[in-house]
């Protein structure tokens, strides 16, 4: 049989409930969040003094456990990534909690540094990283148009744990004396248990990839048995003839993985070859190296400044407390278009650093320790909040790559190609907040350069970043808004130019010029509804716009589908690769030969162009920015 012939097995469709279950769900990840980090970020101030007297160590061999525990945790992602996508959340988060709880249930068992750095440490922070992700996932697949809220409400479990947990364990410990250090880590041990619960919460989705998987192996069983089946009647001759023998269906399988090929590809080194990613990893490093300084000394410090035992709680709980406000109120700022996103966490990084280095300087006063704790923990909450942003915003070149394939799909010329590089650029660069001026600037490729993949410009679209576009009187300045893509571009970016910050006058100029008004509008929509917004469209515009809730509708599917999108390692896409797509060249658009030619279009080539060219029509409306 053919290759083209073999039958694929369907999944699932995807089920976002928005809601209903899925705020149950909010409330189990906001717990993992609490125990977790509340029992990560407690653990300095509550085992750190109990501890150096029991073994006899210095600070920095006891303190060494409570750094190895957030570091396994961070560092285990990929394996934990892994596990998720191949048992689902519920299961690892089960699996997570366990591990967790044992690590240090056995930290009871022996009091011994090297014992601690692998039970709570490795092990313990195993667990954590386990219960972690899918706490974060989850929530990602329950919710759609509430995303930001329901995830903001389950990583304030951070802030809440850290505050509730520092205070109660430490005053069970350190301040009152009901419970050795030793059996506080076995009630540490039980709380994680808590977590069981909210794994078994946690229902899987018909589009988890686990349960893509689980489907998958389900209908090939299914196929495979009605195949016996078949062939079983086809020998009996019940209803097949021995000239007519059964069709044999053959099942697609999905290619498999070893468990280490697939950390594997959780990481890819080619990445550090984009100097700014790789400054934003360094920064991160150097961040990290300095985060749980703060929660692990805080205590130690105020005992050493001779700040009153009763008061020293309160100097971790203001941490969390602050660190509740932070991530809401700085997350918050960091979606404003007018605030320079990268500058913004350039600032909390900065002033957690400030603060860290104040706190040797507060006295004996409780107060001035609350207040460098309190400071460090907004602009700390902040920096975790704003840092995945920050990352899509610094490595943009997946979207202008991805943003001239999409030309490709329908016009295999070069120049589409590389208008369509350019003008994604654009959008990204408006999409970071990016002003007018910067946006128009005739040296934007070049300041940009490094988002092409050193890919240069051909002659036709250079000219154009270059300003050609700038020319006043539209029209009888030369502008043409044909539907040849170098014009198409031009004519778009001088609507933009000339549009005195008005969405509706740019749209109209863009109009005007005649010729092919349509394309010319959509193409200015793209740059101008990325830049204003939707909310600064006329509402009288916004009332008569067509299949208006069709559209929003349709667009935050696309704002979904880009947010779980992730690009294939080693899709080294060019001009030559259209064959694949059967795309005769003769279809290309030329200035010269604007006559429609005949078109052999694959069925599925005729699907993405259709989907390319919607999208191009509702980016103009869109209520939710999508970031690739």
């Amino acid at each position: 049989m053919d290759k083209n012939d073999k039958k694929k097995t369907s999944v699932g469709e995807s089920i976002v409930p928005d809601g209903g279950w899925g705020w149950v769900v909010v409330f189990s990840s906001f717990l993992i969040h609490f125990i977790m980090d509340g029992i990560t970020y407690s653990m300095g101030q509550t085992f750190l003094e109990p501890m150096r007297n029991k073994l006899g160590l210095d600070r920095a061999s006891v303190s060494t456990i409570f750094s190895i525990l957030p570091a396994v945790t961070l560092g285990a992602g990929p394996i934990a990534t892994v596990l998720t996508n191949m048992y689902g959340c519920r299961a690892v988060a089960i699996g997570g909690t366990v591990v967790a709880a044992f690590g240090f249930f056995l930290s009871r068992l022996w009091a011994n540094i090297w014992f601690y750095y692998i039970t709570i440490g490795v092990i313990g922070g195993l667990g954590f990283s386990l219960m972690y992700l899918p706490a974060i996932v989850s929530v990602g697949l329950y919710f759609e148009k509430r995303r930001t809220f329901a995830m903001g409400i389950a990583v304030c479990g951070s802030g809440v744990g850290t505050m509730a947990l520092a205070f109660i364990t430490n005053g069970i410990v350190n301040i009152r004396f009901w419970l050795s250090y030793e059996n506080a880590l076995l009630l540490e041990s039980a709380i994680i248990m808590i977590s069981l619960l909210c794994g078994f919460l946690m229902l899987p989705l018909p589009q988890e990839p686990s349960e893509q998987r689980r489907l998958e192996r389900k209908m090939r069983k299914e196929d495979q048995q009605k195949q016996n089946e078949e062939l079983l009647i086809a020998q009996n001759g019940s209803t097949t003839s021995k000239n007519n023998p059964a069709e044999v269906v053959i099942i697609e399988k999905s290619p498999k993985k070893s468990f280490f090929h697939e950390i594997i590809e959780q990481i890819d080194f080619k990445l550090l070859k984009n100097l700014a990613f790789t400054l934003f990893v360094v920064s991160n490093f150097l961040a990290s190296l300095g985060f749980n300084v703060i929660y692990n000394y805080a205590d130690d410090l105020a005992n050493d400044s001779n700040v009153q035992k009763d008061y020293r709680s309160y100097i971790v709980m203001s941490i969390g407390l602050s660190n509740i406000f932070g991530r809401i109120i700085i997350g918050y700022f960091g979606d404003r278009k007018s605030v320079n996103r990268l500058f913004l966490f350039a600032v909390t990084l900065i002033i957690s650093g400030v603060a860290t280095m104040v706190a040797p300087l507060c006295g004996s006063s409780v107060l001035p320790h609350i207040g460098y704790a309190s400071t460090f923990g907004f602009f700390s909450g902040g920096y975790v909040t704003l840092t995945a942003i920050v990352l899509v915003d610094i490595y943009p070149k997946h979207a202008v790559e991805y943003s001239g394939i999409s030309g490709q799909i329908t016009h295999g010329d070069e120049k589409a190609y590389d208008s369509c590089r350019y003008y994604g650029a654009l959008i990204v660069a408006a999409m970071q907040g990016k002003n007018k001026n910067d946006l128009l600037a005739n040296d934007f490729y070049l300041k940009h350069k490094d988002w092409f993949s050193g890919k240069r410009l051909v002659a036709d679209v250079m000219k154009i970043a270059k300003g050609s576009y700038k020319r006043e009187g539209g029209y009888d300045g030369g502008i043409r808004g044909k539907g040849y893509i170098v014009s198409a571009l031009e004519a778009a970016l001088w609507a933009f130019w000339s549009d005195e910050n008005s969405f509706e006058k740019g749209a109209l100029l863009a109009v005007n010029l005649g010729d092919d008004t349509d394309t010319t509008a959509a193409i200015y929509g793209q740059l101008a509804g990325a830049y204003y917004g939707y909310n600064n469209l006329s509402p009288t515009w916004q009332d008569f716009v067509y299949a208006k809730d069709y559209m929003a509708c349709l667009s935050k599917w696309i704002a979904f589908e880009a947010e779980k999108w992730v690009p294939c390692k080693g899709d080294t896409w060019n001009l030559t690769k259209l064959s694949t797509l059967n795309i005769d060249s003769s279809t290309l658009d030329s200035e010269s030969d604007q006559k429609p030619r005949p078109k052999i279009i694959s069925e599925k080539t005729q699907k993405l162009s259709s989907l390319s060219q919607t999208s191009t029509v509702i980016s103009s409306t869109t209520k939710k920015k999508t970031r690739n």
